[in-house]
């Protein structure tokens, strides 16, 4: 833990998922898992105390942060203890403090259906309580993929990672965290958003001022805003914050953390998919307010924003949406390589992404 950022991120990465990099806790042996480098922006926490560490770690509500000799910091997602369990780093101090969920009789009914998914994994098992541990009883990856997939088969209204399972490997524990999403009490404050309303178009549009940073809208942090003007009168539509360099650095800190180590890069392709055709669907059903909204920011005309840089926009996603789950042969073995009189067959054509 006396060591560089990037040396300690190195090591917890390196290790990650097998077999763990471990240090210990205020005494207690954890091990350590997905890691990522912050930037200049580092969330304040609680202190807490890391064998051999240069100086004394946060837990943070973005996770453990963990500090390097020359400075910089490392941020850790999530923790495993010595029991199995597995919990996100940012609820390290309140790990024991959540209280059990009463399911009510519709719930009931769907954990059953869960046990019975559980049984026909772990054949092994006599019976599926409401102790058994999923790990424990001989599980392995392979498994928490079947286990996700026919829960998502069986409900899919919630959204469910694999994480999960591994965050919540007994049964109990499990069907507590799945009631949670269903219900959506796991689900994140929602978005303020401060519009500036205009009259246009025979409609109302509202259109965010403030800087978007990792999800949030906000002033930029020295205040400084300017003037977006419709270049066809000259006219001030709103004002706008003026990102700092600081703003930047945190959006594109936020930005490569959420690539890196949020939900979209954990997600099977078909599921990217999905949200892509999600996006374009959104916005091809608020198609003409933000055509409206192009018209007054750029002076397009506004057949032009809709058709041309709405339109399109829509066309594109739904594109990109459909290559998410292809596979095409970049290079191909030499036994379907072609003689150079033959016709290109059409593998031999295909453009490589």
């Amino acid at each position: 833990m006396s060591q560089s950022a990037q040396t300690i991120h190195n090591w917890i990465r390196g290790h990650d998922k097998v077999p763990g990099a471990w240090t210990l806790m205020d005494g207690q042996p954890v091990t350590l898992y997905g890691s990522s480098l912050l930037g200049a922006s580092v969330p304040d926490g609680d202190p807490v105390q890391v064998e051999g560490a240069s100086q004394s770690a946060v837990v943070s509500k973005s996770g453990l942060v963990l500090y390097g000799t020359d400075g910089n910091a490392v941020l850790v997602k999530n923790l495993l203890f010595e029991d199995g369990k597995m919990i996100p780093a940012s609820k390290y101090f309140s790990s024991g403090e959540s209280s059990s969920l009463e399911l009510t009789e519709e719930e009931t009914k769907t954990s059953e259906q869960i046990r019975l998914i559980w049984k026909g994994i772990l054949s092994n098992v006599a019976a599926v309580e409401d102790s058994t541990d999923f790990f424990k009883s001989g599980a392995a990856s392979m498994d928490v993929v079947r286990l996700v997939e026919e829960v998502k088969q069986m409900c899919p209204s919630v959204l469910l990672q694999n994480e999960d399972v591994y965050m919540a490997s007994t049964f109990q524990d499990f069907i507590q965290m799945f009631v949670r999403k269903l219900r959506g009490e796991d689900q994140e404050e929602q978005l303020v958003v401060d519009y500036v309303s205009k009259e246009a178009n025979n409609m109302t549009v509202n259109m965010p001022h403030q800087c978007f940073i990792n999800g949030k809208f906000e002033d930029a942090e020295n205040q400084k805003t300017y003037a977006t003007v419709n270049p066809t009168d000259g006219s001030v539509i709103c004002k706008v914050s003026y990102c700092s360099v600081g703003d930047v650095d945190r959006a594109v800190a936020a930005a490569k953390e959420a690539f890196e180590e949020g939900p979209w890069g954990r997600m099977n392709p078909r599921d990217r998919g999905s949200l892509l055709y999600r996006l374009a669907d959104l916005m091809e059903q608020y198609q003409e307010e933000l055509a409206t909204i192009e018209s007054l920011d750029s002076g397009a005309v506004y057949t032009l924003a809709l058709k041309t840089h709405v339109g399109m926009s829509i066309q594109t996603f739904r594109y990109f949406a459909g290559w998410c789950d292809k596979i095409q042969v970049r290079n191909p073995p030499a036994s379907l390589r072609q003689d150079p009189g033959e016709k290109p067959s059409c593998l031999s054509a295909t453009r490589s992404r």
